[in-house]
């Protein structure tokens, strides 16, 4: 089960990670912050 979690956590991170690489370009930085809640 710890194990289970750690994947759950580690997927959780590296989709964020890839997320933000893929659209870190697009984004302009003043409203990427504020765009976070609604994506």
């Amino acid at each position: 089960m710890k194990y289970l979690a750690i994947a759950v956590l580690v997927a959780i991170i590296a989709g964020a990670l890839f997320h933000y690489v893929r659209h870190r370009d697009d984004v302009p930085p003043a409203e990427s912050a504020a765009g976070w809640e609604q994506r």
